[in-house]
């Protein structure tokens, strides 16, 4: 269960990367509950993941 968390965490970052993905993402104003939720996991990757996939998704890319 913790590795599916884990990779679907890391699976927000990719798509994080496109602007239009990344806003289409934010959009969806149920994701970031379940985000909160996963940065209480007992579970390291979990954790770091969802950290990493936050990061991502709430980066201002004005390059």
């Amino acid at each position: 269960y913790e590795l599916a968390q884990a990779k679907a965490a890391m699976i927000l970052s990719a798509f994080g990367i496109d602007q239009k993905a990344r806003e289409d993402i934010l959009k969806n104003q149920a994701i970031i509950p379940h985000l909160v939720s996963l940065l209480k996991s007992n579970h390291d990757e979990v954790r770091r993941n969802t950290c990493f996939a936050i990061t991502v998704l709430c980066v201002e890319q004005t390059i």
